[in-house]
């Protein structure tokens, strides 16, 4: 907890205080976990955060740092994906070592962000001088047991995708977790090709990082 309060709250507040002393805009990464997951629907930007643990708690006060500019960014990605993010490394490194099978959380849905789209979106973002709040994930919601069996599939792997429940990975993490971490945007900004639907995305990432699924 410690070390979430100094990187997420105190350490963005150094940076806000920074960018207030020298008149610098400043455009910050957020997450999908501040809203309490109770939700049926993915949450738009003027949805009301309540985070559901002290990890989202942190973020939150960081974003409410950051609100006291005059002239900032928020982007809240949804789950982070791409070559060098643990998810799709787990899989990919369950695949390549022929695991008998893959446990997959199935009752957590969210919406996943590739590393790639979130690069793109902030170089508009600066380049249009937006401002203000705005989500970013590729469109419909999904389970990792689902994006699991996605990755599989396309990789051609005969493993065997296991959907289990969140408690079952409650020792390696226990705090709680929201159960819909859905997002998507109520906002648009010019010059940024929108993006698709979150299988087309994990065939986005075989395609841009050479990935051999």
């Amino acid at each position: 907890k410690n070390q979430a309060f100094k990187v997420n709250t105190k350490g963005t507040e150094h940076i806000v205080e920074i960018c207030r002393k020298k008149n610098i805009p400043l455009v910050f990464t957020s997450t999908s976990a501040i809203f309490n997951g109770k939700s049926r629907v993915p949450y738009v930007e003027f949805d009301k955060p309540d985070p559901a643990n002290y990890y989202a708690q942190t973020k939150l006060e960081a974003e409410k740092a950051v609100k006291g500019l005059d002239d900032f960014v928020i982007v809240r990605l949804g789950w982070l994906i791409g070559k060098q993010r643990k998810f799709l490394y787990y899989i990919l490194k369950q695949i390549q070592e022929n695991a008998p099978e893959i446990r997959a959380v199935s009752d957590i849905k969210g919406t996943i962000t590739y590393a790639y789209d979130a690069v793109r979106f902030l170089d508009v973002v600066l380049k249009n001088k937006e401002e203000g709040i705005f989500h970013l994930a590729s469109i419909g919601s999904c389970t990792r047991y689902e994006l699991a069996r996605r990755i599989v599939y396309i990789s051609g792997s005969k493993i065997k995708v296991i959907p289990v429940l969140n408690k079952e990975f409650s020792k390696l993490y226990p705090a709680p977790r929201p159960r819909n971490e859905s997002i998507k945007s109520a906002r648009r900004i010019p010059n940024f090709e929108k993006i698709g639907g979150w299988k087309q995305t994990i065939l986005d990432i075989e395609r841009i990082e050479g990935l051999k699924l």
